[in-house]
């Protein structure tokens, strides 16, 4: 058995390299419920409190298509509840999301979750 070890992989043209039979999330994110604030992130640019329940996430590099287009994975946290991206809100650089309690009434809790699809 061989093994590769590398800082760096690059297409032989010095881009970036292309992954093929594999699905990997293109954004990942872990937001507060209180301000939004980002606890964890990857390819996040920032994040908006848009009032009870409801926070954008900005994408640092867009998505080809809007992101409800793929694959979305949505929870919260902080007892029972769900949360939900909000189709009209939502375009290839913003993910916006909505909380709720299990009554369905807007609440602020915290958010997690992945957007899987191609980048621009």
């Amino acid at each position: 058995m061989s093994t590769l070890k590398a800082d760096t992989i690059q297409s032989t043209g010095g881009g970036v390299a292309t992954l093929t039979k594999q699905v990997a999330a293109k954004m990942q994110y872990g937001i507060s419920g209180s301000d939004a604030a980002i606890r964890q992130s990857l390819n996040v640019a920032s994040t908006t409190d848009g009032g009870t329940g409801v926070y954008l996430v900005n994408v640092s590099s867009a998505f080809a298509n809007q992101m409800d287009d793929s694959g979305l994975a949505i929870m919260t946290g902080g007892g029972t509840g769900f949360g939900r991206y909000a189709g009209a809100a939502t375009t290839a650089t913003v993910l916006s999301i909505r909380a709720h309690d299990q009554n369905g009434s807007a609440v602020d809790r915290e958010c997690n979750g992945a957007a899987f699809g191609d980048l621009a």
